[in-house]
């Protein structure tokens, strides 16, 4: 979530930090029904504020990110779901009423810096299981020093302004994109990606048990825009809708116990190896693929393999790079050509895009990527590819370099 203090003291709520001036804190519900006064328009918003929460009693707004609930809806069909904040009890009540409202999603498993052992980092003992089967989705990895290899990185979500300047990145809030939100305004939709990453994870966890067929199902769900009651659109975009959901054959598996063999099979499984690819896993749909990315994580990120993206390529069998490869043909271990294969760009002409042009490498939107393990196969290419589709390399000679320190190298 994102979120913006009434007073002038910093003070931690959950994972976002934020000052403002501003002397009180009024509703964003606000009665316009009069003959002489229109409501205010926010460009880009439809509708304007949607998930915006005014909590007086906490003395701050807050506002969800997009696809919040649908991503918890459809992740609890596969996973058994905490709240894991450094806020106090009553912050955390506060946050677990407007993500579970009903309470059926996280069924009291919220955790507080008071329940934590360590009131200055999170840390999973306290999470009932054992770390070979737990993900973590957070936007802060620092603060999960002892569990990094299950932590799934979101990019942080600034929608005010406020919080953009907090975290030294001015322009990069919702506020300052023109109220154009995640997804519309050059950012991908961060918690899409984090459930395709939950998605193959289990995918390949639980493959030869009775819940091998999950995955998919949770996934073209996600797709129908049919995980929440009532509310139904095309959230993982075109292609997904093919996935074989298994729908006659049992719409309760989760609850169901697996067999002596299946747990004999998983015992030995741990999802921390199997998100970056291991010589044991059967051969992904991305297997032989070499990816460089360009643009997608921060230039100096000290972990940019925790980058969902990174974690999809890499659980659907591709070697992954943040820089591109010129090897010729070597093998990995794994049996992966080091050689860069695929640049993976956020934008159109960078450096590694042109490299690409010059040496017959195919260079293609993150959208590629998200559609080959939505659909577990790899698929063509030519639909996400930013290169000329006359191969001419006259309109990459003013191309952009990869320095800027907020994006990749």
């Amino acid at each position: 979530d994102a979120e913006m203090k009434s007073d002038t003291t910093p003070e931690t709520h959950g994972d976002v930090e934020m000052n403002t001036d501003t002397p009180d804190v009024t509703p964003v519900e606000t009665d316009y029904n009069t003959a002489d006064t229109e409501p205010p328009t926010y460009p880009g918003c439809s509708p304007p504020l949607d998930n915006m929460h005014c909590l007086r009693h906490l003395a701050l707004f807050t506002k969800l990110r997009p696809f919040a609930h649908e991503f918890l809806h459809a992740a609890a069909k596969l996973c058994q779901l905490y709240i894991y904040t450094m806020g106090d009890n009553r912050y955390a009540a506060e946050m677990a009423s407007l993500l579970d409202p009903t309470g059926v999603l996280f069924a009291g498993r919220i955790i507080s810096n008071q329940e934590s052992t360590n009131s200055r980092v999170k840390d999973l003992d306290i999470v009932l299981g054992g770390s070979e089967s737990v993900l973590i989705v957070d936007d802060t990895d620092r603060v999960w020093p002892h569990n990094l290899q299950n932590l799934v990185r979101i990019d942080r979500y600034h929608f005010f302004t406020q919080s953009a300047a907090g975290f030294r990145v001015p322009g990069a809030s919702v506020m300052e994109k023109g109220w154009v939100d995640e997804g519309g305004n050059g950012d991908r939709f961060q918690l899409r990606d984090a459930f395709a990453v939950i998605a193959s994870a289990h995918r390949q966890f639980f493959r030869g048990t009775e819940a091998r067929g999950l995955a998919a199902e949770a996934l073209a769900g996600f797709a129908r825009g049919d995980t929440l009651t009532g509310k139904r659109g095309d959230t993982l975009g075109s292609g997904a809708a093919d996935v074989d959901t298994e729908k006659d054959k049992g719409k309760d598996k989760l609850s169901q116990p697996l067999g002596d063999e299946s747990l004999a099979l998983i015992r030995n499984r741990d999802v921390r190896e199997l998100l970056l690819g291991t010589p044991e896993q059967p051969p992904g749909p991305l297997s032989g693929v070499s990816i460089a990315f360009s643009r997608i994580t921060t230039t100096g990120e000290p972990r940019p393999e925790r980058h969902p993206l990174w974690l999809l390529a890499s659980s659907a069998g591709a070697c992954v790079s943040g820089e591109v490869r010129n090897t010729e043909n070597t093998e990995s271990e794994r049996g992966d050509t080091k050689k860069t294969t695929h640049v993976v760009v956020r934008g159109e002409k960078t450096e590694k895009t042109k490299w690409a042009l010059e040496n017959d490498a195919h260079a293609v939107t993150s959208e590629w990527l998200f559609q080959c393990v939505v659909g577990w196969e790899k698929i063509d290419e030519r639909s996400f590819s930013v290169l000329p589709k006359d191969d001419s390399k006259s309109e990459f000679a003013d191309f952009e370099k990869d320095d800027s320190p907020e994006v990749s190298a």
